[in-house]
């Protein structure tokens, strides 16, 4: 019944309701086993039509030469193979049992021995598989011959058009059915002369059914076939998986057209389903030929690099064609075997090295193994594999290739040479450099000019300064009369200098390039110059070469400009950058990513990170030269900051919904928001995990802020933990200023946790060891990486020697240790440069004001004061030198102010001390939380009650939450929330701290206990009622907890 039913569908959908030449065709709504299992058009035997009776009645009469189909489909695979075996010994292969007799030969053996299913039969391949075999096949493709015109009888009935239409491109391509069909219309002359279309149209199918289609009809024209037929021919036996078959139509086709036959498709099934000695055989004779190369129009080894599992079944076949021969460690294969199979083992190696779709590390190293184990990874494979990994962009692949094919003692291209030394200078390994350039001299005696340049960048980048003399000594001796001739050469030397901060020797060799080297300077030396002005804070002079280049023939570009934006946002003025970013325009100049992320850290500096926020988001819509990942990692590093961590997630998540790659500075921002939220393990875990995963490599940067974080929560041990660990690391990471810094924080937390348990033999041991173990082994070579941890906003010749001071004096200063501090400080201006040493940095101005303080040395406190005070308006200062302190700079005078209000506190100065605050808030300075507490306390040693309480309501109050132990008993949850916890950290929220409260409230004691209507308590205690609620409510409402400080204001409550 299912069969009767089918046939009644396609009688009815392709006979009744479809008349004449047009076609409609409509997909049955039936399970598409019906119509793709394989034998929809396969004729019953005259037995099987007794059983299964059908009529179809045409509208128009029908050709006596046609052959009646409506008798129904055969639906094989409902079947079992003896039942098919029977039927097939009555039923014909052809599709007129009138007009086609079947003739014996290559036609007969196309037979199928299996039962058609459901799915595709054809060999497993990739579609672009198919596209690459159709490319073959359109090229080969026959016109019509002399014979076929003769046969082609004019049709009154339309059908040979008809037929011509179905398979013409103008038409689906895949409408095999509709072309059959058209086909079976044909007379027999026709169909005679328009077989070898046909069949050039259906080698396209992957059906068993057309495939079976092909075999028969070319069984009609084997006599007169062409070679495309042939191919056909070939092709449909390779869907069959008829291996002798194939090979057999393969071999007779060569012999006769002397060209390769579907050579790609037979032998891509012979390795597929191991039949290689059958597959050595056919790649033979195509070989033979000489027509088996790209070169020459044929790749038979086009379709093998799509076969599923390429690796595995090379390897197999390699193993059953050298399975005869001793496994021994050191077998060669070449004096064992024919030099052809030698070759053909070598050839399908190295296309499985390659597979089209599924290259793997594993796969490659697996079958590379394996030329190796054969004697046959020569010079020239292991040239021609590094090249197309090169192509790949497989650089760790590509190194480790090269590093094996040194120990052969192969000779290097040129080409490799410098292709991998561009990666070892890409990835900064000096070693890598070294075994290129050892290489070079090897091979070719000495380096070639642009290796020499590729290094000396390379070292300039990293600081190197002396490998870059050497390397330039070097380099000189090669040029003619050991001058140089572009002055592009010189850019290396001056580089390495700016990049340490050199200022001094960047400039003599811009001014002597003239004179002594016969070149003039062009804008690229001129942006390096302006680059190491910037790093030594010389902002007037960097802009003083500036309006000289506008005023000159060398005009700025995109670097010029995006460098000094660079400067102005280092000095913190967004509004000079701005302006810089807008005058671009009107010098041909368009915005490029650098432009940008000064514009982005300069609004975040200036404290509007939403503005810096729609700039980025802005920047996503803009065709910027190079990646917009740094401007994001400005946006996560200002969030974290402010220790919001809901903001850093919702900007990561952008970045990625953007495509905005992450680099190794955007794992840094987020372990920086998760160290400073008091959560070190965590970015821990990314450095120790989540990082290696995304193959991002690790630096001395990302140990640093992990340190750091450990540091913030005072886990010690876990501090010098993660030191040891980056120090054990395989690559030796080396340790660095920013590591070093943090370890010697660590250091000296620990040893004032010692002294203060009473050991008195301690005293700073560690941590003085560590400090000049620093000091000895420092190089100014460190100065080159970017970012660096700890190292303030100093100018980089002072910043390195200030990282290592400051803190280890503040220290010995709160320890007492007067004399080391002296000494220290002594030692630090003789590190600096002799201009600077007039100009010692803040940091280094407060750890001498707290040793001064502790010495009670209150005139080397206001010494010390007024060098900072100066040196802070100065670095404050706009470029555009009106008066206004920049908004970045507002906080510079913290940490000294509050030394000044303790000192000024002890000497009872009080007018003085308001004085002073009252200035330095006119100039544009603020007060932190911490200077406003201590300004409090201050006034309330001094008895200035009323103005005590005053300045609390007025600046701390605002920003108070309230008592933790209140919230912790209510009834219902009232924890403060993770915003308001994140504020408490940031030095610009003001609010009281406990002692403050406490000294406020023993105060509002004492005029209570003094008490009169007359006197001034009574006033002040008035003035407070009135005007102070909010201090006194925290007076009011605050619980006695008994520990030390509150007993030591306030007293006992205990008996």
């Amino acid at each position: 019944m299912l069969e009767r039913t089918a046939g009644c569908l396609e009688l009815g959908s392709v006979r009744r309701f479809v008349p004449g030449c047009k076609s409609m065709k409509s997909r049955r709504m039936l399970h598409s086993a019906f119509w793709n299992h394989g034998a929809m058009e396969l004729e019953l035997s005259p037995l099987w039509q007794v059983l299964i009776q059908g009529t179809a009645h045409n509208d128009r009469p029908i050709e006596t030469n046609e052959h009646d189909n409506s008798g129904g489909m055969m639906l094989d695979f409902l079947y079992p193979s003896g039942a098919l075996n029977l039927i097939g010994q009555y039923s014909p292969w052809t599709p007129d049992r009138t007009d086609f007799r079947r003739t014996m030969g290559l036609g007969r053996i196309g037979q199928r021995h299996y039962t058609s299913a459901a799915g595709d039969g054809s060999v497993t391949m990739s579609r672009r598989a198919e596209e690459v075999g159709c490319q073959y096949e359109v090229k080969s493709m026959e016109h019509r011959v002399d014979w076929e015109v003769q046969h082609l009888k004019s049709d009154g009935t339309g059908q040979t058009s008809a037929f011509l239409r179905s398979i013409s491109e103008s038409t689906r391509t895949n409408d095999y059915e509709e072309a059959w069909r058209q086909f079976g219309q044909l007379n027999s002359d026709n169909k005679l002369a328009l077989a070898p279309r046909l069949l050039s149209y259906l080698i396209s199918s992957n059906r068993p059914i057309d495939a079976d289609r092909i075999v028969s009809v070319f069984d009609t024209i084997r006599d007169q076939a062409g070679h495309s037929s042939y191919e056909a021919l070939v092709n449909a036996h390779v869907v069959l998986r008829n291996y002798e078959d194939a090979a057999n139509v393969h071999s007779e086709s060569l012999a006769t057209f002397r060209k390769p036959t579907s050579s790609d498709r037979l032998l891509g099934l012979l390795i597929q389903y191991g039949r290689w000695d059958m597959a050595f055989d056919a790649w033979k004779t195509v070989k033979d030929l000489g027509t088996a190369s790209p070169r020459n129009g044929h790749d038979i080894w086009a379709r093998v690099v799509y076969l599923p599992n390429l690796n595995e079944k090379v390897l197999q076949m390699v193993s059953g064609l050298t399975s005869h021969l001793s496994d021994t460690p050191d077998l060669d294969i070449s004096r064992e075997l024919p030099v052809d199979k030698v070759t053909f083992i070598t050839e399908a190696l190295s296309i499985a090295l390659f597979p089209q779709d599924d290259f793997s590390e594993a796969n490659f190293l697996s079958v590379f193994s394996r030329l190796e184990s054969l004697g046959l990874a020569t010079e020239s494979i292991y040239q021609n594999t590094i090249l197309k990994l090169l192509k790949m962009d497989r650089t760790k692949m590509v190194v480790r290739l090269y590093r094996k094919f040194r120990q052969t003692g192969g000779i290097p291209t040129t080409r490799i040479l410098d292709a991998i030394l561009k990666i070892f200078c890409k990835y900064k390994s000096n070693m890598g450099i070294h075994q290129i350039l050892e290489d070079w001299v090897r091979h070719f005696d000495k380096p070639s000019s642009p290796a020499y340049r590729m290094v000396m960048t390379a070292f300039a980048s990293q600081g190197n300064v002396e490998a870059v003399k050497g390397l330039w000594k070097k380099y000189l001796e090669r040029q003619t009369y050991g001058r140089i001739r572009n002055a592009d050469d010189l850019l290396p030397l001056m580089h390495v200098h700016a990049k340490r901060g050199e200022v001094d020797e960047v400039v003599n060799i811009f001014e002597s390039m003239e004179a002594e080297y016969k070149v003039v300077p062009n804008i690229k030396h001129s942006n390096i110059l302006l680059n190491v002005y910037g790093k030594a804070h010389a902002v007037d002079k960097a802009f003083e070469h500036y309006n000289k280049l506008l005023d000159s023939d060398v005009h700025p570009d995109k670097i010029t400009i995006g460098t000094m934006m660079g400067i102005c946002t280092q000095r913190g003025d967004a509004i000079a950058a701005r302006e810089l970013y807008n005058s671009a325009a009107g010098l041909g100049i368009r915005p490029n990513i650098v432009m940008v992320d000064c514009l982005v850290l300069g609004d975040i500096q200036n404290g509007n990170i939403n503005k810096a926020e729609e700039t980025c988001m802005k920047a996503l819509t803009m065709a910027l030269d190079g990646p917009k990942t740094r401007m994001w990692n400005y946006l996560l590093v200002a969030y974290a900051m402010g220790r919001d961590l809901e903001n850093v997630s919702r900007v990561h998540r952008i970045m990625e919904s953007s495509n905005v790659s992450p680099d190794t500075y955007t794992y840094s921002a987020l372990m920086q928001a998760l160290a400073v939220a008091g959560q070190p393990s965590r970015a821990w875990k990314i450095l120790t995990e989540a990082m290696p995963e995304a193959g991002i490599q690790a630096t001395e940067f990302h140990y640093a802020v992990v340190m750091g974080g450990f540091i913030a929560t005072k886990e010690l041990d876990m501090v010098f933990h993660v030191r040891d660990h980056m120090l054990s690391r395989p690559e030796g990471l080396k340790p660095a200023v920013s590591s070093n810094i943090q370890t010697l924080k660590a250091a000296v937390m620990d040893d004032s946790r010692r002294i203060q348990s009473g050991d008195a033999d301690t005293d700073f041991a560690k941590a003085e060891d560590y400090f000049f173990q620093f000091l000895m082994n420092a190089d100014r070579q460190e100065l080159a990486s970017n970012p660096r941890k700890g190292m303030g906003h100093e100018p980089l010749d002072v910043a390195y020697s200030a990282a290592y001071f400051d803190f280890y004096m503040f220290v010995c200063g709160q320890h007492k240790a007067f004399d080391r501090v002296k000494r220290l400080y002594d030692n630090f201006l003789q590190r600096l440069p002799e201009d600077r040493r007039s100009q010692p940095p803040i940091r280094i101005l407060n750890a001498l004001m707290v040793s001064r303080l502790k010495e009670n040395d209150h005139d080397g406190v206001q010494e010390a004061w007024e060098f900072a005070l100066m040196r802070a308006k100065e670095r404050g200062k706009p470029i555009s030198g009106n008066n206004l302190l920049l908004y970045s700079h507002r906080l510079s005078l913290c940490r000294p102010l509050s030394t000044l209000i303790k000192s000024l506190a002890a000497q009872n100065k009080l007018t003085q001390l308001k004085e002073t605050i009252a200035d330095i808030r006119a100039f544009g300075f603020e007060l932190d939380s911490n200077n406003w507490n201590l300004y409090v306390q201050a006034l309330t040693k001094a008895y200035k009650y009323q103005e005590a309480f005053g300045v609390c309501e007025k600046r701390l109050m605002p920003g108070w939450l309230g008592w933790a132990m209140i919230r912790q008993v209510e009834p219902r949850r009232n924890r403060l929330s993770l915003k308001d916890r994140a504020r408490k950290r940031d030095p610009t929220y003001l609010r009281p701290i406990y002692h403050t409260i406490l000294m406020l409230s023993r105060a509002y004691l004492d005029m209570e206990g003094s008490y009169s209507a007359a006197g001034q308590a009574y006033h002040v205690l008035k003035y407070v009622d009135q005007h102070c609620p909010l201090t006194l409510n925290a007076i009011q409402t605050m619980r006695r907890t008994e520990d030390e400080l509150e007993k030591k204001m306030l007293g006992t409550t205990q008996g």
